[in-house]
């Protein structure tokens, strides 16, 4: 799991290991498989920022410098991004700042169609009996 959550990021395993709270040595033991995950509860961090990642990658278009810019564009100003919540293991709140950032806020205000409504231009007339 930790391969592939670096390849679907392009992050290193420094990188990585800053979102799962540990060492950039013991991420590299877990990746080649030489350590259980036995320490405190990083196999369950893994598995969440797995989850999320995955998730993530998809809506990323399978692209791993989008799913990056997603995982570390905060979605407003002063908000946290997604990969600082993963490391706060807030899944939730990962997934909806990365979508966020996906599709931000448009601007406040009325829709304006292609062909607004004017008054006595209606097609059906409006008046009820």
């Amino acid at each position: 799991m930790v391969i592939e959550i670096q390849r679907m990021t392009g992050w290193s395993g420094r990188r990585l290991a800053e979102v799962l709270r540990s060492t950039h040595p013991t991420v590299r033991a877990v990746a080649r498989g030489a350590s259980s995950a036995r320490y405190g509860d990083l196999y369950g961090r893994i598995n969440d920022a797995y989850d999320i990642v995955g998730r993530i990658f998809l809506v990323a278009g399978r692209n791993p410098h989008e799913a990056n810019r997603l995982l570390t564009t905060p979605p407003s100003e002063g908000a946290p991004y997604a990969a600082s919540l993963l490391a706060e293991r807030d899944s939730a709140g990962a997934y909806l700042a990365a979508l966020a950032v996906n599709q931000p806020q448009r601007a406040p205000g009325l829709i304006r169609g292609m062909w607004p409504s004017r008054v006595g231009e209606a097609t059906v007339d409006l008046a009820t009996d």
